[in-house]
């Protein structure tokens, strides 16, 4: 039976290189500020209010040692936002500890244990729908998977990890994602893999198990891939606003979003 306490995640590392204009003036690209009638908001507060929204109150921020003192200011133990933070430095420069995403996860292993958890990367902005939380509790209530992804429909799926799903539907009436393919070259799907991410504690084991990729890194698209092929991930496809804004110009066309709405 998997513990029903469901705990965050925040990835918040990198160098954060495809938004140098920015970083150079704040730092750590997390802090970068998303400009809207309201001011200015540092792009982290906006996976923290993802993971708030879903009812989780218990969050673990990973960062660089070169910018957590900016980020543990900024966001501080969480009390004034109801949640608690807890924070874990994600070594940039150390040859035995290969960089990537999935590298990062393995530092939430002690601050998970038992618990089922949401990961969200540090600059995706998720326009909320209460179907996440809704889909969360039902992700919670099944005990046939093992991961879940929230899909979204674009097209430049050439830019992201994008999700085949398969053509039948399986004993349980579900439709099973095939396989996960980071950046395809020719079109797969235009199904992109958004940065959130649902795990239960055997995630730890696959990552035990993952090797570097042709760029020395540990992928996330590599472990979903793994529960994909073994029918493990529960999906959902989202129709509200979502960006990843590691980039200057989906950082701009996220800011007119939240601007015209």
């Amino acid at each position: 039976m998997k513990n029903k306490t469901t705990y965050g995640v925040i990835l918040a590392g990198g160098h954060g290189s495809r938004l140098k204009n920015y970083t150079t003036t704040v730092g750590n690209k997390h802090l970068a500020p998303v400009y809207s009638g309201h001011g200015a908001t540092p792009m982290i507060d906006y996976p923290v209010s993802t993971l708030i929204e879903m009812g989780i109150t218990k969050i673990l921020i990973i960062t660089s040692q070169k910018h957590c003192g900016q980020i543990v200011e900024h966001l501080g133990d969480g009390f004034d936002r109801g949640v608690e933070f807890t924070y874990k430095i994600q070594e940039m420069n150390d040859p035995n500890r290969p960089a990537g995403i999935a590298s990062a996860l393995k530092l939430a292993q002690d601050f998970t244990g038992e618990h089922n958890f949401v990961v969200i990367l540090g600059d995706n902005y998720f326009e909320w729908d209460d179907y996440f939380k809704i889909w969360l509790d039902e992700f919670k209530k099944s005990n046939e998977f093992k991961c879940g992804l929230f899909l979204y429909k674009t097209d430049k799926w050439s830019e992201f990890g994008v999700a085949q799903l398969s053509k039948n539907v399986d004993k349980r009436g579900y439709i099973n994602i095939e396989q996960i393919v980071e950046k395809p070259k020719k079109y797969v799907s235009d199904l992109a893999v958004t940065g959130m991410y649902v795990y239960t504690p055997d995630v730890y084991q696959y990552l035990d198990e993952l090797k570097p990729s042709e760029r020395g890194e540990l992928e996330i698209s590599h472990i979903n891939d793994m529960y994909a092929k073994e029918n493990l991930t529960m999906w959902v496809k989202f129709d509200t606003f979502w960006s990843d804004m590691g980039q200057v110009e989906s950082m701009i066309s996220t800011q007119n979003y939240i601007n015209g709405k």
